[in-house]
């Protein structure tokens, strides 16, 4: 494996390094300089005793709030696997004909993020 640091490529094989690089990229993320970004299948909640995929635990709380079941959802009644949420807003603006844009539910999936969904709570880095 082979990262760059400031201009310079490093093989895995140095291993103070790839240490250091390591503990520069934890002191960037504690500090606010980088995010990381993870991927969907890494976004779980709690529900119910299981792990569900934060997306599709925010899709099916907006389906409940409007009133549309999860058979509106396009594919035969299910919806695109990473793509629950996307679903559940088409099939909402599709019931709604003419009162629901896709712009008119950021507030309600916000809402649903702060008041119905768990606190999210992150792993601490491990060095």
């Amino acid at each position: 494996m082979v990262f760059v640091r400031r201009g310079k490529s490093v093989e895995s094989d140095q291993g103070d390094e790839i240490e250091e690089l390591w503990d520069d990229l934890l002191a960037f993320i504690e500090q606010g300089r980088v995010i990381p970004v993870v991927g969907l299948e890494l976004l779980v909640i709690q529900n119910g005793g299981g792990n569900i995929p934060l997306y599709r635990a925010v899709a099916q709380h907006l389906l409940r709030k409007y009133g549309v079941s999860d058979d509106g959802f396009p594919a035969g009644g299910s919806s695109h696997p990473n793509h629950e949420l996307n679903d559940a807003a088409c099939a909402i603006v599709e019931a709604r004909k003419g009162h629901a844009r896709v712009n008119d539910l950021y507030r309600p999936v916000h809402d649903i993020l702060q008041k119905r969904v768990p606190v999210l709570d992150f792993p601490t880095v491990q060095r």
